[in-house]
Order: structure tokens, then sequence, then C-alpha cells
């Protein structure tokens, strides 16, 4: 189902639906699992940045911060999570390619916590 634009854009809908938690728990689960490949990983990736797009577009604020705080967490175990980074890096596939005002000042607001988490980490001198 993810695999086609049309698949993605009603995953991307049904998550409002179902609730952002509970679907970031569902994609957690299958990301971590052994069978997942990178490509559906880049799959749930987009599927997450199509939802926020039509959060900021429709308006909804709460849904816009509760799917950023997702791509925090995103960001956070690709920078730490030594088993499975790969398959979140994945996940940020689609925020290079779909760049925008927007999408930028997103990628900032969700990289910036991350980034300073790593700048305070101890560092060998």
């Amino acid at each position: 189902m993810l695999t086609k634009y049309s698949g993605k854009k009603l995953a991307a809908h049904f998550i409002l639906k179902i609730g952002v938690d509970k679907f970031w728990i569902l994609v957690k689960k299958v990301i971590t699992s052994e069978k997942t490949t990178k490509i559906q990983c880049s799959n749930y990736g987009e599927v997450l940045l199509l939802a926020w797009k039509n959060a900021v577009k429709n308006g909804i604020h709460r849904l816009q911060y509760q799917l950023e705080r997702i791509f925090m967490d995103i960001v956070y175990y690709a920078l730490q999570h030594l088993r499975y980074n790969k398959k979140f890096m994945a996940m940020l596939e689609f925020f290079g390619k779909a760049r925008s005002k927007q999408i930028d000042a997103m990628i900032y607001r969700t990289f910036e916590p991350n980034l300073w988490r790593c700048l305070k980490a101890a560092n060998e001198t």
C-alpha cells in the first residue's frame, strides 16, 4: 500500500483518525523489525511528511506539533540507536527532497534539540 503515492496520501490522511501517538508506536515496531527494508522506512518517512504538510495546509497546529515531535524522535534514533540508525535515517530521506521555506524551518526546529544534545555529549580531547 505504501509503495504508491496514492497509498501514502491515504495513510497520511488516516494518521489524524487513528491518532499520532498510536501511529508512531506502530511505525516504531515496523521499523525495528528485522524484515523491514530501508525502502519501507523511507515510505513511512514520506507518509509522515505528507501528514505534516496536510496539517500545515489545513492549519491543524496541534497535529503539526505532534508530528514535529515524532520527527525529533526519528532524528534522535538515527543519531543514537546503533542497531537501527540506518533505518531511521532512511525515514528522513524525503526531508532533503521536499525543500521549501516551511519545510526548512521545520527541519531546523526538528534537528536543533538533537544537535545541541550531541554537542553537550562528552567528547574525548
